[in-house]
């Protein structure tokens, strides 16, 4: 009766150290699916999500043409409805893009994350090259069979053709370089 007392008791302890959850780490619940005395299913949904220590990162999706453009590390401001532009940096790119929508997600971490929540719009940019020097407006641009070209007014009041090279396009400006 000791030996099957026993075996009972153990049996008990490892059914109470089984149902025991712990989280890998420390942070946020910020959702939670399960209910106490119900039993979890496998591939279904997580019992509880966990912001990692508290940090909130940026999911965005950017068109497959400017994926290209990207690279972890880049800088990028955010901008959220009543709060002032948030600054972070581009984490991950995903491997693979939708093929139906043509986008492709990237995440954006932020280490301070004041007034940003799960669940938010969230809009902004990645910044891919930051350069200094000549830009003219993109409307100035003239482009022809034989290249791109701007018409500079010369003596006399006349118009002078000069090709030039163009860098990149932004917000209505082309850089010349």
């Amino acid at each position: 009766a000791l030996q099957q007392a026993q075996a009972s008791l153990d049996v008990a302890q490892l059914d109470y150290d089984n149902a025991r959850i712990t989280a890998p780490v420390g942070g946020i619940i910020s959702e939670r699916n399960g209910q106490i005395g119900a039993i979890s299913a496998t591939g279904g949904q997580p019992i509880y999500r966990i912001i990692e220590d508290g940090v909130v990162e940026v999911s965005a999706e950017v068109i497959e043409t400017e994926l290209v453009l990207l690279h972890p590390g880049d800088p990028a401001t955010l901008e959220i409805a009543g709060l002032t532009p948030i600054t972070g940096a581009l984490r991950l790119i995903a491997p693979v893009v939708s093929a139906t929508a043509g986008l492709g997600e990237v995440r954006i971490a932020r280490e301070q994350t004041e007034g940003l929540r799960p669940g938010l719009y969230v809009g902004g940019r990645i910044t891919v090259a930051d350069r200094s020097g000549l830009a003219i407006p993109v409307s100035a641009v003239l482009r022809d069979a034989t290249g791109s070209y701007v018409l500079l007014l010369g003596p006399d009041d006349t118009l002078e053709r000069r090709n030039v090279q163009t860098g990149l396009a932004w917000n209505g400006w082309q850089e010349i370089t």
